[in-house]
């Protein structure tokens, strides 16, 4: 990634402000020191596609709110990580700056991490499904059906639908959501198959699932979306279903 020259000269000051440490030095220092904790400082994404065996996670935008519930100690080992270096340099000088004594950034991050052979973990591989994103169905009267749900299941929804929140396992800061939804008997959004459902998947990596289906030789809809609320594409399941794919939008996981 190219960074900008004000970024780069602002790292470069509060760098000297800084311990950098190898990843052979945090290794070392983490086996002698029960007490010492790697933190993974990158985004939802970067962390699920994987990080250092043994770290915690604790997004820049959200280290400052939730250090002091996590780690209390102000004096305790504190070695930071991020992509290469620069995020987790400012924000051991943030921890720092909040009264933090023992903190320490890797140098390189995850990529000197992984050049070094260091043990990883990955959450999810990039080309499957990571949840259900949402269910669509058909009816030839919307608002008299959304009307029954909403009385007799306390589903209440406007005329896209409605969603249910949830926090993520692997990563509870992060909030997520499926999407419930009833079309009008006419929509197009289900193909041609005639079926009256249509399940969304989330995945974290759009392209990756395609990638692998097209070498499958899975039927695949060359319509694609893209939108704010992330990018979309359809398939067919070997029962000639459509099912509709989805990689949510930001930093959010999928």
């Amino acid at each position: 990634m190219d960074h900008s020259p004000g970024f780069l000269a602002h790292v470069a000051a509060r760098s000297a402000l800084v311990h950098q440490v190898s990843v052979h030095d945090v290794r070392d220092a983490i086996a002698r020191d029960t007490t010492a904790r790697l933190v993974d400082v990158r985004e939802d994404r970067e962390w699920m596609a994987g990080h250092a065996a043994g770290a915690m996670h604790l997004a820049r935008g959200v280290l400052e709110r939730d250090i002091e519930r996590t780690v209390p100690e102000k004096s305790a080992p504190l070695y930071l990580y991020c992509g290469g270096g620069f995020r987790s340099t400012l924000a051991a000088d943030t921890l720092q700056q909040m009264g933090y004594t023992n903190v320490h950034s890797v140098a390189g991050g995850w990529r000197a991490w992984e050049e070094a052979g260091a043990p990883i973990e990955r959450a999810v591989k990039a080309n499957t499904v990571t949840g259900i994103g949402g269910i669509f169905f058909r009816s030839p009267d919307p608002d008299r059906l959304r009307a029954w749900y909403d009385a007799h299941l306390g589903i209440v929804s406007d005329s896209w639908g409605a969603v249910f929140p949830f926090r993520e396992h692997a990563a509870p800061e992060v909030e997520g959501y499926t999407v419930w939804s009833i079309s009008p008997a006419s929509t197009t959004n289900f193909g041609d198959s005639g079926q009256q459902h249509m399940i969304n998947y989330r995945v974290r990596d759009l392209d990756a699932v395609l990638a692998s289906l097209r070498a499958a030789e899975v039927w695949i809809d060359e319509k694609r979306e893209d939108s704010s609320f992330g990018r979309f594409a359809w398939i067919r399941d070997a029962d000639g279903n459509r099912v509709e794919l989805w990689q949510p939008a930001g930093d959010s996981l999928p």
